[in-house]
């Protein structure tokens, strides 16, 4: 394999994407995790204590358990909104590429190289569908 041919660089960019949704999609349930576990400590709260009535500004009551959980969620979310914003990133890169390698005058790429990019974007996807869902409890 020559490692100078130019698909070796959006394989290279493509897989470095994927290993970071990988690791977005890890940190985003490792807090979904420890926010069930605070809430497993204080088994007199309901895990969804926090979305109760979110609209009114009244219905949530300060106690010790408050802050740590807000914390928690935040990172949580910050790891889904950052999965969402490299899978974008991910399938624009696998767009162009392909339309790249479909240029007639662009070296050929190896037949298994569409079949890749495919699979980034499919297997992208569903990591990231998957940073936004709540783990089943």
């Amino acid at each position: 394999m020559d490692f100078s041919e130019w698909w070796v660089l959006g394989l290279a960019e493509l897989s470095t994407l994927f290993l970071l949704l990988a690791v977005c999609f890890i940190m985003s349930h490792y807090h979904i995790r420890a926010e069930a576990a605070v809430y497993a400590m204080r088994t007199e709260l309901d895990p969804n204590y926090l979305d109760l009535n979110e609209l009114d500004v009244t219905s949530m009551e300060y106690n010790s358990l408050y802050a740590p959980v807000v914390r928690i969620r935040r990172r949580s979310e910050f790891w889904s909104r950052l999965a969402t914003r490299v899978y974008v990133v991910l399938a624009i890169s696998s767009a162009a590429i392909y339309i790249v390698s479909r240029f007639p005058l662009s070296p050929p790429s190896p037949f298994w190289f569409i079949v890749l990019l495919q699979t980034y974007a499919f297997a992208g996807a569903y990591l990231t569908y998957k940073t936004w869902r709540k783990a089943k409890e």
